[in-house]
């Protein structure tokens, strides 16, 4: 009784706005992933426009000097990783239970639009 009053003062997680209408657990946890999916395709259009600017600016370098686009797809590499980990991890608290997916699904989703955000502005030259 005491887990269920805790999760209750726990704030909504960024699905919420778009899984209201979910009306048990496992609605909410394929609406979750919906969600995960797609923050995932936001995040491969931001990076193929982000490894483009890199290639430019790898263009205009002397070939000597290039090399944006070879860091770029290394800390990409590395990024997913962190994400992938960092997800598991929040959701190992409710390892075997019903929520599971849902709290893993929504940190994949928000951890992949922070990182959409990030690319679209290397994307724009904003590093």
């Amino acid at each position: 009784m005491r887990i269920l009053a805790l999760l209750l003062l726990l704030p909504l997680p960024a699905f919420a706005d778009t899984c209201t209408d979910s009306e048990n657990q496992a609605e909410m946890n394929l609406c979750a992933q919906k969600n995960a999916t797609a923050a995932d395709g936001k995040l491969n259009d931001a990076y193929k426009d982000a490894i483009d600017e890199m290639k430019q600016v790898d263009a205009s370098l002397p070939a000597d000097q290039r090399g944006a686009e070879q860091a770029l797809r290394a800390a990409q590499r590395a990024w997913i990783t962190y994400r992938d980990q960092t997800c598991a991890a929040e959701a190992f608290e409710y390892q075997g239970g019903s929520m599971q997916p849902m709290i893993l699904s929504d940190c994949l989703a928000r951890v992949s639009e922070d990182r959409a955000e990030e690319l679209t502005s290397m994307a724009q030259g904003g590093g």
